[in-house]
This record gives C-alpha cells, sequence and structure tokens, in this order.
C-alpha cells in the first residue's frame, strides 16, 4: 500500500505472508526490494525486532558482535532469533545500515529482586543467566503517555504482562526465554522445572522437550485442537473450554500479583491480536478485578473501543492497539542520525 502526497510517495506499507511463489526469507526480500526500486522508493536503513540479545540493553546498528549475541541466544528464543537472522542475512543486499532493536530493552528497569532466580550465582553469572522479558516494543508503545500503576497485557499467540510505574517496567511475566508465565497458543508458560526432570529421566530428548515446551504446548496442546483463540471459542469440545479457562485463570492470577507489586492498579491495558480482538476474554478478565473497583462499559468492550471501563469503573481499562513497527522506525531514526 502507497499513500501519496502530491506525485511523490509519502508512506509505504506492506507484508510479506508466505505466497506460493516465496518459500525463504531470501526470496521474500528479494520480492520487497524488486518492489520498492521499479517505484524508485529508497531504503536508507533497516530496522528489525529482535526478541533476545541477551544482556544488550539498547537498540544497536547490527555489526557481527551484535549478531553474534543473536546468534548465541538463538536457543533461547528458538521461534525467533533463527529467522530474523535469516531476515537480516538477506537484507545485506540492501546495503545500508540496519539495527536491531531488543524486545528486552524495555525491561531493562527490572529491580534486581525482580530479574533474579534463586540459582548458584556462580552459574547465573557464567551462564548469564536472569530473568530479561520479552514483547517489551509492544509493552513500551502501549504504555507511553500513561501515568500511574499500569498493567500491559500482550495477549496474542504469544502472551505477557508488564508491571509499570509512571512509564517504568517493574515486573514482567516472560524471563529467561519466551517460555516463562502465561499460557500462549503453543507455548507451556509457568511449569514445575520437575516435570522437565522427569521427563529427562524417561528418556525425552532436548529436542524433544523443546519441541513440546515451543510448539505442542499451550492452548494448542491443552486443546489438542488449535491455537487459535477465536476457533476454540467457537467449539464445543470440553478441552477447548478447559484451554480457554486454563488461559484466563493464569492472566487474572498474575494480574492479581502485579497489583500487589503496583500497590494498587490506575490502568488495564490490552494489546495484541486476543487483547485488541476477542472482547469475551477482556469481559471475564475484568470482572474477576471487581475487588478493585473495576467495571465494564459492556457496549464499548464489545464495540473494540479504546476505553472499555465504565465511568463508575476505578480502574481505566483500555484497549490499543499496538505498533511495533512505530517504535523500531524511531530506533531507526534515531541511531542514523535523527531525532529520537
Amino acid at each position: 500500500m502507497i499513500d501519496r502526497i502530491g506525485d511523490k510517495p509519502a508512506f509505504v506499507q506492506g507484508e510479506v505472508e508466505k505466497p506460493v511463489d516465496i518459500n525463504t526469507h531470501e526470496e521474500g526480500i528479494k520480492f520487497i526490494k524488486k518492489y520498492l526500486e521499479e517505484r524508485n522508493l529508497l531504503i536508507e536503513a533497516i530496522g528489525h525486532r529482535v526478541v533476545h540479545g541477551l544482556d544488550i540493553s539498547e537498540s544497536k546498528v547490527i555489526d557481527e558482535k551484535v549478531l553474534e549475541k543473536i546468534r548465541i541466544a538463538a536457543p533461547l528464543a528458538p521461534l525467533h532469533n533463527p529467522p530474523q537472522l535469516a531476515v537480516i542475512k538477506a537484507c545485506e543486499s540492501f546495503m545500508v545500515p540496519q539495527i536491531a532493536v531488543f524486545d528486552t530493552s524495555f525491561h531493562q528497569t527490572l529491580p534486581e529482586a525482580a530479574y533474579t532466580y534463586a540459582l548458584p550465582r556462580e552459574i547465573m553469572e557464567k551462564y548469564s543467566i536472569r530473568r530479561y522479558g520479552f514483547h517489551g516494543i509492544s509493552h513500551m508503545y502501549v504504555s507511553l503517555n500513561e501515568s500511574g500503576r499500569v498493567i500491559s497485557c500482550h495477549l496474542g499467540n504469544g502472551v505477557s504482562l508488564a508491571a509499570i510505574r509512571d512509564g517504568k517496567c517493574v515486573d514482567t511475566s516472560m524471563g529467561f526465554t519466551p517460555l516463562e508465565g502465561l499460557v500462549m497458543g503453543s507455548r507451556s508458560g509457568d511449569l514445575d522445572p520437575g516435570i522437565l526432570l522427569f521427563l529427562m529421566s524417561k528418556g525425552f530428548t532436548y529436542q524433544e522437550l523443546d519441541d513440546m515446551l515451543n510448539r505442542r504446548s499451550g492452548l494448542l496442546g491443552l486443546s489438542g485442537e488449535s491455537n487459535d483463540i477465536r476457533e476454540l471459542i467457537k467449539s464445543e469440545r470440553k478441552e477447548a473450554k478447559l484451554a480457554i479457562d486454563v488461559f484466563v485463570y493464569r492472566l487474572i492470577k498474575y494480574i492479581g500479583a502485579y497489583v500487589s507489586v503496583l500497590g494498587g492498579l490506575d490502568t488495564l491495558i490490552f494489546t495484541g491480536g486476543i487483547g485488541e480482538n476477542e472482547w469475551r476474554i477482556r469481559k471475564r478478565v475484568v470482572e474477576a478485578l471487581s475487588y478493585l473497583g473495576a467495571k465494564l462499559n459492556e457496549e464499548d468492550n464489545i464495540l473494540n473501543r479504546e476505553i472499555i471501563s465504565s465511568r463508575e469503573s476505578r480502574v481505566l481499562v483500555k484497549v490499543k492497539k499496538t505498533n511495533e513497527e512505530l517504535m523500531i522506525a524511531r530506533e531507526v531514526y534515531r541511531l542514523i542520525g535523527g531525532s529520537p
């Protein structure tokens, strides 16, 4: 899509979503490059959302050191880092600076007590083990211009919460990897680590456990049917109902914990594909928070309006469409010499 001012293109937006004749990231980038060249659209820099960069605390121009960090972190974010590395490699053909914008950066303000695991210190220091947090670009965007005590709920195929006080993240549900925390589309979220030790004793390999936890658990594993909550809501199978109940229960439980961390709650934000569109899930969550004085405006909730709390509600409840692309573009512009 190209929006024009007069005869000059002002804004270009598009998406390559695995059409039949594009099977690799390299082919997708070639398609985009050809499209831009045919329209005389020049690229000055490229920004990438990178999920895990270990201890990199801010956006970086990609060089060999940054690439190595992303490679080392790939086993910790197996659904994201490997394909992003492929895209970065393919984008080298543009011959322009590439910028990595890390999902972990927003969570660098976590206090030490919140990001530290109770493992032997020498092990944590040797292997850089700590809670990093993810979805930070999204949490940062939706919390812009929000003050006070805010809980941001990024609900999509990946799910995470962030507890934010006056714009700074003080806790988040994902940890060392994007597996920790809430029930997700195909990821397990929290579980007793003893389960993994037990399964290892039964002969399960690293690869089998990785596949199970990242690709066959969550809503998909519970329902045995789908990782799409829209399909599960329509389903009449008891397994689908249980999957949704577990999803909502874990969400309510985490929100309650973060209310305690923040010492109360001023604003609750829903974002991501489920958060922005699934009014039934929002209804169940907000009704469970009635003890805080949270009340819905039923019509506004069903219509996915920005403010869905009633006038009597003591908690402001919002639905905000996230815009990670805008946050990435701002970081790219800042790092190539523009204003933040």
